[in-house]
């Protein structure tokens, strides 16, 4: 989310997130070795909180309003089990799935995202692996970790994205 404020949302940025964006895009190099923070204070807080209680919200009003019906899908399945994953949602749809592996195979190696960021984000986002499993452990500094352990910790362990707060 961090990269999509510094990409299409500047008008809603801080002067200090506008100076970090700045810095990040002359040199990337201190913010992707956890030397330099990508994040405010401010901004690590707003974003850990905001992600938990999505994830929170989300799993538990659909589940009151869908039941059964509710399916949840994490993109970080889809990343290491692409045909395992989209399977299951085609199972859970009632789809037979023939076809499916070839499909997925075939989508996998394509990121129209990745495409797009590139196309008007340019130097900004060239050191940024799009698509890649757990690319936020390596832009988090010491401090980030804290701040996001102590607001949703619990919630990366309860998603099955952690083992336990020692990240």
């Amino acid at each position: 989310h961090r990269f999509q404020h510094f990409i299409n949302a500047t008008q809603h940025l801080r002067p200090e997130d506008l100076a970090i964006r700045d810095a990040f895009e002359s040199d990337p190099a201190p913010f992707m070795s956890g030397e330099r923070s990508i994040f405010t204070d401010h901004s690590i807080r707003e974003m850990s909180l905001s992600w938990a209680r999505n994830v929170i919200e989300t799993d538990r009003e659909g589940g009151s309003i869908y039941g059964e019906r509710f399916y949840a899908l994490k993109y970080e399945d889809l990343l290491t089990h692409p045909f395992e994953t989209v399977s299951g949602v085609w199972q859970f749809l009632g789809v037979d799935p023939v076809g499916l592996e070839s499909a997925i195979a075939e989508e996998m190696n394509y990121n129209p995202d990745a495409d797009y960021q590139q196309e008007v984000a340019g130097d900004l986002v060239q050191p940024l692996e799009k698509g890649k499993r757990g690319s936020w452990r390596e832009l988090f500094t010491e401090h980030d970790k804290q701040v996001f352990k102590g607001i949703a910790g619990q919630v990366l362990i309860d998603w099955g994205y952690e083992r336990d707060m020692e990240w």
